[in-house]
C-alpha cells in the first residue's frame, strides 16, 4: 500500500473492508457511500481493495479470459486465477484466494460518481463478499408489526421503492428498498440490508408530502427520473438490521392495467425468477452452491406471488397496499 493512500474502513455484516485510494475526492465519495458500515476498527481486514486514481499505467485484462457477466457498460471476465471487472479502461481484479481487489480508475469514470461507486464498484464489492457467505440480492425487504417478513426481488423500475414507502405508511418498517443479503444462520437464511439511499420517482411526492423534496433534487443516474433519499432522516426509527426468513416474496412488474393483482408461484417457478434478482449465484463454484442453496431455501419457505403493479399503487397507495396486503394474507394495518 503505498504511504499517501486514504483507507475507508468497513465492517459489512461480519466482513472487515478496508478501501484503500489515493485520491481525496475519490477517498469521500468511497467513506460516504459506505458509512453505514463506518468502523474505527484497525484490526486485519477479512476483503482489501486497492484502488488507484488516474495512474500512470492502466491495469489490463489479460487476452483469453472468458467472459461470465454483461451488464450495463460492465463486463466480468476470468482466467485460472483472477476475476476482471472492467468498464471501458478502469478495471478491477479480484484475487479470491486472498481476498484482494487491485484497480486502476480511468478519468473518464470519474465523471459519474454514481456510476462508480454504486454500480461498478458494488458489483465488485458483492462478489467478493459470496466467499464470505454473504450473498447479494437486487430487493426490497420490509417487517410487519408482527414480524412478518416481505422479500420484493425485482428489476429497476418495478415499483420495489413505491411499494417499499406506501408499506412504510401500513406501518411496515425497512431493511431496504433495493439491495440485501442472504446468509445462512446455522440451517435457516436470513436476511441482512445493504445500507444505502431510497431511490424513488419525483412523482410519489404527490401522494407523500413528506417527499415533496424529491422534486428539487438532482437525478440519481442521468437519463433516469429516480432520485435519492436517506430513508432514515424522513421515516426515523423504521429502520432493522436484520430479517429472518421472510413469510411472503413478491416478485413486481409494472402493468397498464388499473387495478393490481396476484398470481400465486410455485417454488420452482419463484426461482427461476428470483436467479436473475442475484445475478452472480451460478458463476464460480465454491461460492456457488451455498448462494443457490440460500435462494432456494427463502422461495421454498416462504409463500411466493408475482404481483401484476397496477395503476391504483400510483393514484391511491394506501388502498392499493391495503388490498395487496389482503391478497397475500398479510396484516396492514395503519398505524
Amino acid at each position: 500500500m503505498e504511504s499517501n493512500a486514504l483507507i475507508v474502513r468497513s465492517e459489512i455484516h461480519g466482513v472487515r473492508i478496508d478501501l484503500s485510494v489515493d485520491d481525496d475526492e475519490v477517498y469521500g465519495w468511497f467513506k460516504d457511500y459506505l458509512s453505514g458500515f463506518a468502523t474505527s476498527a484497525e484490526s486485519p481486514p477479512t476483503l482489501s481493495f486497492f484502488l488507484k486514481i488516474k495512474p500512470a499505467d492502466y491495469m489490463e485484462v489479460p487476452e483469453g479470459a472468458e467472459w461470465f457477466l454483461h451488464y450495463n457498460c460492465l463486463a466480468g471476465l476470468t482466467d485460472e486465477r483472477f476475476c476482471y471487472f472492467r468498464n471501458s479502461g478502469s478495471v478491477m481484479r479480484f484475487d479470491p484466494a486472498k481476498s484482494v481487489v487491485e484497480g486502476t480508475i480511468t478519468e473518464d469514470l470519474l465523471k459519474n460518481r454514481r456510476y462508480l461507486t454504486h454500480l461498478f464498484f458494488s458489483v465488485v464489492l458483492f462478489e467478493a463478499l459470496r466467499y464470505h457467505g454473504l450473498y447479494y440480492i437486487h430487493s426490497g425487504a420490509m417487517v410487519g408489526s408482527g414480524g412478518e417478513g416481505l422479500l420484493i426481488p425485482a428489476n429497476a423500475s418495478s415499483g420495489k421503492s413505491t411499494l417499499c414507502v406506501a408499506l412504510l405508511h401500513h406501518g411496515y418498517k425497512y431493511l431496504s428498498d433495493d439491495a440485501v443479503f442472504a446468509r445462512w444462520n446455522e440451517r435457516r437464511v436470513e436476511i441482512l440490508p445493504f445500507v444505502r439511499e431510497f431511490h424513488a420517482a419525483p412523482r410519489l411526492a404527490e401522494v407523500f408530502k413528506e417527499l415533496e423534496f424529491l422534486k428539487t433534487e438532482p437525478v440519481y443516474f442521468p437519463g433516469d427520473d429516480k432520485r435519492a433519499f436517506k430513508a432514515e432522516k424522513i421515516y426515523p426509527g423504521k429502520f432493522l438490521k436484520l430479517m429472518g426468513a421472510p413469510k411472503v416474496v413478491l416478485f413486481p412488474e409494472i402493468v397498464s392495467e388499473r387495478e393490481s393483482a396476484v398470481i400465486p408461484l410455485n417454488s420452482q417457478d419463484a426461482l427461476t425468477l428470483m436467479i436473475p434478482n442475484s445475478p452472480l449465484v451460478m458463476f464460480s463454484l465454491p461460492a456457488a452452491k451455498p448462494h443457490l442453496g440460500a435462494l432456494k431455501e427463502i422461495v421454498c419457505s416462504a409463500r411466493c406471488f408475482k404481483l401484476l403493479s397496477g395503476r391504483d399503487v400510483y393514484e391511491n397507495p394506501s388502498d392499493a397496499i391495503a388490498k395487496i396486503l389482503r391478497l397475500i394474507d398479510l396484516p396492514g394495518g395503519k398505524i
